[in-house]
């Protein structure tokens, strides 16, 4: 590490096991345990090394709801606090002190992403993946859970007032490689 940045171009520690796809499911999750159980070892799972399928694309017959969304705020009930019968994080607290993200740069990896989204359309929402220009409801809705600006229609995001958030899509080159990604971004 110099200067807070991550060296991404000796990425140790970022390993894949040769001919795992010839491998039973349950003989890899075996071995993801056993090198789970490590001391050294942060995390280990079970990816493909293949590129994902595509993920379920925005439809063009719904411009309507990018970008003249209903107000879904009442309906965010993770925003607030503990209940009897409910666990919430309780932004709305740090909100209310004036908390809203800043000094956070936020990644997001997944399928694609709506920059275009009313709600998430800002400078500062960077695609990581210019490449891969898939729509994806699932990022979209994700990143807008996280940096949904507050319209007071959509969502409001829990940080929305991030000073960065990085959509990055893990379709071209598998997840590892999107973290990889985005780590050279994030300190």
């Amino acid at each position: 590490m110099k200067n807070q940045l991550m060296n991404c171009q000796n990425l140790t520690g970022i390993c894949y096991v040769e001919e795992a796809d010839n491998l039973p499911l349950d003989e890899l999750q075996r071995l993801a345990d056993k090198i789970n159980s490590y001391d050294f070892v942060e995390y280990a799972y079970i990816e493909h090394t293949d590129t994902p399928p595509p993920f379920r694309q925005l439809l063009d017959n719904k411009t309507e709801q990018i970008y003249n969304p209903p107000n879904f705020n009442p309906l965010q009930g993770y925003q607030g606090g503990t209940t009897s019968n409910h666990i919430g994080i309780d932004i709305e607290y740090a909100w209310s002190l004036g908390i809203v993200g800043q000094g956070i740069r936020r990644a997001d990896i997944e399928g694609g992403f709506d920059f275009e989204h009313v709600n998430l359309q800002r400078k500062s929402f960077i695609n990581l993946s210019p490449e891969y220009p898939l729509k994806n409801e699932h990022g979209t809705a994700v990143a807008g859970i996280m940096y949904a600006k507050d319209m007071g229609l959509g969502i409001k995001g829990l940080v929305n007032g991030a000073d960065t958030f990085y959509g990055v899509s893990e379709a071209p080159a598998g997840r590892v490689n999107g973290i990889a990604k985005a780590l050279k971004y994030l300190t």
